[in-house]
């Protein structure tokens, strides 16, 4: 076995602690990556402005306003066409569970037998329970959201958008008791 240094073992142990300290933090660690990432990146754009004869603080300022621009900008692009996505995923979600519990009670898969050794019980009332209670949340939400912006913007909100999601997943809940 051989020997480890003293200088060698003491850069083992901070580089230890310095990896345990990078996992730990993490979350509070990536706006200051990010931002030196940024700064970074951007560093030779400013200086090439600078050059031009364009002040430092007002060609930073310039750029980051273009990001920021930029990135609002894609956003509202792109967010009709995720909305409309998650919308899809969401109405076909019953489906998909479907799909997944007719493969999973299938007893006559290998893979079942080989994982639960027998035949698998499913309870038909709760699979009808979480597919129903999921079709809708996001619709809630959405009327939620345009609710709270009618608030905002001093419009009385439509008695629609007032439905809180909670109320229908617990009238769900309630009627899956009762079939029991």
């Amino acid at each position: 076995m051989t020997k480890v240094s003293r200088t060698t073992g003491f850069w083992l142990s901070m580089a230890a602690v310095s990896l345990v300290l990078l996992v730990v933090l993490r979350h509070i660690l990536l706006p200051f990556v990010i931002g030196l990432a940024l700064a970074y990146l951007l560093s030779p754009l400013v200086s090439m402005l600078e050059r031009r004869g364009i002040d430092r603080a007002f060609s930073t300022l310039t750029i980051m306003l273009l990001l920021v621009s930029g990135f609002v900008a894609f956003t509202l692009i792109m967010l009709p066409a995720l909305v409309g996505e998650v919308t899809a995923f969401v109405g076909a979600l019953p489906r998909y569970l479907a799909r997944i519990q007719s493969l999973a009670a299938d007893a006559n898969s290998p893979w079942v037998r080989k994982i639960v050794g027998h035949e698998l019980a499913l309870d038909q009332p709760s699979t009808e329970m979480i597919s129903g209670a999921g079709g809708h949340w996001f619709d809630d939400v959405l009327r939620s959201r345009a609710a709270l912006t009618r608030l905002a913007s001093g419009r009385s909100p439509n008695r629609g958008d007032l439905r809180h999601n909670r109320l229908g997943q617990n009238d769900n809940y309630r009627r899956h008791l009762d079939r029991r």
